[in-house]
């Protein structure tokens, strides 16, 4: 099963897994409890997924996680897994932003072309970053790296974007220019956009190794 791709979407308060194969899609979410063992629920959610798909976890060959900004807990046990199930080289792995996730949800929903996505760290701190989709690869790709950085220390940014994340910052920005930034209420990752971004990172041979999975953190229940 070449193209079958394991998803994890472990940022929020949300778990969900799914697995991808040709026009085969099915995923499974549950509502985090912290005061049980998550790292077990999601491979119990594992082994659940490929008994109703009817595959075996050998047949994976690509696994594709988001790896932050998100839960600590929940980035760290997507790690995890990540290295305890799939530690043979063979097997591709793809690490994706929460923020990249974010624009893909935008890019399908309001085909929009330049998209700025901003998520709440601390304080007066916000992971930022801004995607352009790329006509010829169809993908969605960053135009400036991702960085965390000071509100107070953004003095200008760029028009004719769409403006969307969970920091407030974009919240003020959006009432205080309204007739420049637009705002939208998609402001978290789905797994859903996980996979589908995977598929189209993995035609654009977009993948990472095993010795670079580490998750991005920003501080517990940030979603």
């Amino acid at each position: 099963m070449k193209n079958l791709i394991l998803a994890l979407e472990n940022s929020t308060n949300i778990c969900s897994i799914s697995i991808r194969y040709k026009k085969y899609y099915i995923e499974i979410n549950n509502l985090k409890n912290i005061e049980k063992n998550n790292n077990e629920k999601i491979l119990q959610n594992i082994d659940w997924l490929t008994f109703i798909s009817k595959i075996k976890i050998n047949d994976v060959k690509i696994i594709s996680y988001n790896f932050g900004p998100g839960s600590f807990t929940g980035l760290r046990i997507s790690s995890a897994i990540c290295q305890g199930l799939f530690f043979n080289k063979e097997k591709k792995i793809i690490r994706i932003s929460s923020l990249q996730i974010i624009s893909q949800q935008i890019w399908e929903k309001y085909k929009k072309k330049k998209i700025l996505v901003a998520i709440q760290s601390k304080f007066n701190e916000i992971y930022i970053c801004a995607y352009k989709f790329n006509l010829k690869k169809k993908i969605i790709q960053p135009i400036i790296p991702e960085i965390i950085i000071n509100i107070n220390n953004i003095k200008t940014l760029p028009i004719n974007f769409i403006y969307t994340g969970n920091s407030f910052f974009i919240k003020k920005i959006i009432k205080e220019k309204k007739k420049i930034f637009k705002s939208n209420k998609i402001r978290y990752p789905k797994i859903k956009y996980t996979i589908k971004l995977s598929k189209i990172l993995l035609n654009n041979n977009i993948i990472t190794s095993i010795n670079n999975i580490n998750p991005n953190y920003i501080i517990e229940n940030i979603f």
